[in-house]
């Protein structure tokens, strides 16, 4: 009779592990919230580093790239500065609209390329 006990209890345990596993963060470790005007001033500081922006977006374009692949485009502005985001796969959000994006941070194209 144990061993069945035992199963079940083992069996559960693997389950609350993964829906807590699931339940984690979607950034990795070491994303670091900054600010837009961060980036503008300091953009070598995080060049090529996963990092966590809010702004509101303006001019968004949408476009294919060569495989056919759905891409998109729009400055992510706060009140201190802007910065290009770029990805691929088809966007939800919309002008004007307040956002939170995670990307890699590339310093010469001052843009985040976000990961979806």
């Amino acid at each position: 009779m144990l061993i069945p006990a035992m199963s079940r209890l083992l069996f559960c345990l693997m389950i609350v592990g993964l829906l807590w596993l699931m339940l984690l963060p979607a950034h990795p470790v070491g994303a670091a919230m900054v600010e837009v005007a961060d980036l503008v001033t300091h953009p070598d500081q995080y060049d090529k580093q996963m990092v966590i922006v809010v702004g509101r977006v303006t001019s968004i374009q949408t476009a294919e790239n060569r495989q056919g692949q759905s891409a998109y485009g729009f400055l992510l502005k706060d009140t201190n500065g802007t910065v290009k985001v770029i990805g691929l796969g088809k966007t939800d959000v919309h002008e004007g609209e307040q956002v939170i994006v995670e990307g890699v941070f590339v310093a010469s194209e001052m843009a985040l390329v976000t990961l979806r």
